[in-house]
């Protein structure tokens, strides 16, 4: 069963990556975003963002440096993860 979690906030590394999700108004409160990859990558979860425009999944993006959380570039909300508040 595929789980829908809104993520409300972010934690970054120095480097600006995401390093962990949060919604403090749910069950899941807070999760890595290693454990969000995998869950996203094993169809468990999936994660998404949400304006008043719509809302963008995420997804998972690999680079020389590994895997990394971004929104989807088709999605419908304007915000992306850096701009939500921070955990």
């Amino acid at each position: 069963m595929m789980h829908y979690r809104r993520v409300m906030a972010t934690g970054c590394d120095p480097r600006g990556r995401i390093t962990r999700l949060c919604n403090f108004s749910t069950g899941w409160v807070l999760v890595t975003a290693t454990q969000a990859i995998r869950e996203i990558e094993t169809g468990r979860c999936q994660y998404y963002i949400q304006d008043d425009c719509g809302s963008s999944d995420l997804i998972v993006t690999r680079d020389r440096e590994g895997c990394q959380l971004q929104v989807d570039p088709a999605g419908a909300s304007r915000i992306t993860l850096v701009n939500l508040l921070n955990c």
